[in-house]
């Protein structure tokens, strides 16, 4: 449970981390922008005020471009494409925000196009620094949770092959149990079946499961036997 609580944490502090520095990587991108094209730090009222409606939107707009989800963070191919498509929607709304305050003429053009592009810039940097943290994390072992999975038949490979292709690498196969493994098998989907149920409550009185997964619910003959089993084990801890 401790472990699964850090991961979780880890997690949680990690997307929150990007999410506090999107808005202000926006608001020093447009400090940038203005002093390249101004020569100095010192923006006018305007200027400020469409920093901070830029930082709003942007994270309103990611959040509901789901920029921030822990499985888009973490694939870079995916979070690329929704951070460019996320960020367009901000700067079409800027624009039209400018179009109809009839305030567009006051802003230049070149801090617009340089504010755009060093934004876009600094909010990848940002995506850099993240996955290169997250990798540190999992080679680690710090965001793996080891799993248990009773069960061995086609659910419990389904449920393997799920794990791999869209748990992020956060979760480890940590055994297969079964008391009657299907078909006499070995292993499921290249993990072997190291034992009953009963074998697993005695592994988890040496070791530490963070998870238990029910992945038949025939297995050990029935959902009776594995509840009786699930109480035996949680009782180990």
């Amino acid at each position: 449970l401790f472990r699964s609580l850090v991961a979780a944490d880890l997690v949680t502090l990690a997307t929150g981390v990007v999410r506090a520095l999107d808005p202000v990587a926006v608001a020093i991108a447009a400090w940038i922008a203005y002093w390249a094209r101004h020569g100095t730090w010192v923006l006018p009222d305007l200027y400020v005020i469409a920093v901070c409606v830029a930082c709003v939107l942007t994270l309103n707009i990611m959040h509901l471009a789901r920029v921030y989800d822990f499985e888009t963070l973490s694939r870079p191919a995916l979070q690329l494409g929704r951070l460019a498509m996320a960020w367009s929607v901000v700067v079409l709304v800027l624009i039209a925000l400018a179009y109809f305050t009839q305030t567009s003429l006051a802003f230049s053009r070149a801090f617009v196009l340089g504010w755009i592009a060093i934004s876009f810039g600094l909010l990848l940097v940002a995506r850099v620094l993240f996955l290169l943290r997250i990798d540190t994390w999992r080679r680690d072992g710090r965001l793996s949770l080891d799993v248990a999975l009773i069960g061995s038949g086609t659910l419990c490979a389904q449920l393997i092959r799920h794990l791999h292709e869209h748990g992020g690498g956060r979760y480890r196969i940590a055994g297969v149990f079964d008391n009657a493994p299907a078909g006499g098998a070995t292993s499921v989907e290249g993990y072997p079946v190291i034992g009953t149920i009963d074998d697993l409550v005695r592994l988890a009185q040496v070791r530490t499961f963070d998870e238990v997964v029910v992945a038949d619910p025939a297995a050990g003959g029935g959902l009776g036997a594995v509840d009786r089993k699930s109480t035996r084990l949680n009782s180990s801890h």
